[in-house]
């Protein structure tokens, strides 16, 4: 169990750090999209690569804030019919879908770590305008979809807990198995 405890510690904390790097990212983003158009607007200078820098800032944000939004229940679920099923088929049935998510968030990371590394390796592929690289934003996408999947473990984890009659982690609250 202190195995099943220090994974969901681990796993939280990194949640909560890439979480603060997608605020900041948003953050950033939209004051410089603030910026840019105060810029083109009041000075009739635009800021050459805006797009480019909002584009990647968008890409920052959106993966980091994917296991975030696991770790928080956020993602747009929609239980019409799962609802009216019993408690503890509801319960199956997330653990079901959360492994589904495990295993395709682990595919998507496996997959894109290498995209990154060729993009590191052998393409150098970077912007258009301002040649920012672009394998640090492909290996974020990797890292991002890892952690969803971990998130989504901790998820199944938690179903499997909810079965067995042990007190299942409450948002706002630590997992810990008695």
């Amino acid at each position: 169990m202190i195995t099943i405890n220090l994974y969901f510690t681990v796993t939280r904390k990194i949640t909560v750090c890439t979480k603060w790097i997608g605020f900041f990212s948003m953050a950033f983003t939209m004051f410089f999209v603030t910026f840019a158009v105060a810029s083109r607007t009041l000075f009739h200078q635009p800021i050459l690569g805006d797009k480019e820098l909002v584009q990647l800032g968008m890409v920052v944000m959106i993966v980091f804030g994917l296991a975030y939004c696991q770790a928080e229940n956020s993602h747009v679920s929609i239980g019409l019919i799962v609802d009216k099923f019993p408690e503890r088929i509801q319960v199956i049935i997330d653990i079901v879908a959360f492994t589904l998510t495990f295993i395709v968030c682990l595919i998507v990371s496996y997959y894109y770590f290498f995209v990154a590394l060729k993009d590191f390796n052998v393409l150098h592929s970077t912007t258009d305008m301002l040649d920012i690289p672009l394998y640090p934003f492909k290996f974020m996408v990797t890292l991002g979809f890892l952690l969803w999947g971990l998130e989504s473990l901790v998820k199944v984890f938690d179903g499997i807990l909810v079965l067995m009659g042990k007190k299942a982690y409450e948002k706002g609250e630590e997992h810990l198995v008695n």
